[in-house]
């Protein structure tokens, strides 16, 4: 999609490109199978040139920590998958990290993330209802873990919403979707 608002010229109606900006995301979301994945990797943005933002640096799992964020996307029924850091807590108890740890091994199930260069990226991955949590009926939320086959010490964490019918396999495949460039979210 080209930005009607946008060209060489200096100047540039800030109003139309957010129009556009925000036709350009949100139509793909009105299709019953979107999934919203939020990528805050880390990188600078550089120059003058940016509309509305001075240099400045993201961080990798802000998004899912934001009870706010989450609440608003429940609000309207978008399932999500969105990192968390591992000290994020559940209610006011215990943190990611902890709760996972105590998991009993049987609790992991094997399955691939999407393709990679090298072939299918899999890991191992595990899941608990936050069942305390309320939510729509026909809905609810879960902590998923995505550990790795090579150092299982390294753990990534996430908050799930979704219809309460889908499986750690759908949503698994939701979680490492690639999106533009091939990049894993």
């Amino acid at each position: 999609m080209a930005c009607s608002a946008c060209s060489t010229r200096r100047d540039f109606d800030a109003d139309q490109v957010r129009d556009d900006l925000q036709q350009y995301i949100l139509t793909p979301l009105l299709d019953p199978e979107a999934v919203l994945m939020v990528d805050e990797t880390g990188f600078l943005k550089k120059g003058k040139k940016s509309v509305g933002v001075a240099a400045q640096y993201t961080g990798d799992t802000v998004s899912g920590g934001d009870y706010n964020l989450r609440s608003w996307l429940e609000e309207r029924l978008q399932p999500y998958v969105l990192a968390v850091p591992k000290n994020q807590r559940s209610g006011l108890t215990h943190r990611a990290d902890e709760v996972v740890a105590s998991w009993e091994a049987a609790r992991w199930q094997r399955f691939s993330a999407g393709e990679g260069s090298q072939g299918p990226r899999l890991y191992d991955w595990a899941w608990q209802e936050l069942s305390f949590r309320w939510t729509e009926p026909g809905w609810k939320q879960w902590r998923l873990s995505r550990r790795r086959l090579s150092d299982s010490t390294q753990i990534a964490y996430s908050f799930v919403f979704a219809p309460e019918s889908v499986s750690l396999e759908q949503v698994v495949r939701a979680a490492g979707s690639r999106g533009p460039g091939g990049r894993s979210h």
